[in-house]
């Protein structure tokens, strides 16, 4: 599902679909990309397998590295998934 709205987003972009008149829909479907991140984090972790451990422990890594708000945003992931 993630890859799938990542390389609708790309597609999107590249044809110059998201210009006038269509920069609602384009914000909308920004949201929804952001969302179904957002999802994918805690239902990757749901699972107490060793895939899910490892996979959350790319994703912290991963978000870790974001300037500024890197950190904030890992300790954040921890306390609402444990």
């Amino acid at each position: 599902m993630v890859a799938l709205v990542i390389i609708h987003m790309v597609q999107v972009f590249l044809f110059g679909a998201f210009k006038f008149p269509r920069e609602l829909t384009w914000m909308v479907g920004v949201l929804l990309l952001l969302m179904t991140l957002g999802m994918a984090s805690p239902g990757r972790s749901c699972a107490s397998t060793r895939n899910a451990y490892w996979g959350l422990g790319i994703g912290a890594s991963v978000m870790g590295r974001m300037p500024f708000v890197g950190p904030k945003l890992v300790h954040l992931m921890f306390a609402v998934l444990s």
